[in-house]
């Protein structure tokens, strides 16, 4: 009888990588390596809305800076919300 649990996945050591930055977006030069993320790219990049990243934030969920009137993601935000998820 099936009782709703499985057997754990054994650990291989395999961990997250940070991901290359996204080139696809037009007439951007490839993101610098470490420099925040806007947020409408930072969304891009994790494949969720900017609504729900507005949402993590608001709820103090990911860290973010302000510059000016820009608020931007560092970039060990987006690549911690890359490898645990959002």
């Amino acid at each position: 009888m099936y009782r709703g649990h499985t057997t754990p996945a054994p650990d291989t050591g395999a961990r997250c990588e940070p991901a290359p930055a996204p080139s696809d977006f037009v007439g951007r030069p490839p993101r610098p390596h470490g420099s925040p993320w806007p947020l409408d790219e930072a969304a891009a990049y994790l494949q969720i809305s900017a609504r729900h990243l507005h949402r993590l934030l608001d709820a103090n969920k990911v860290r973010s800076v302000r510059l000016g009137r820009r608020r931007l993601i560092p970039d060990t935000e987006v690549q911690r919300l890359a490898c645990d998820g959002c």
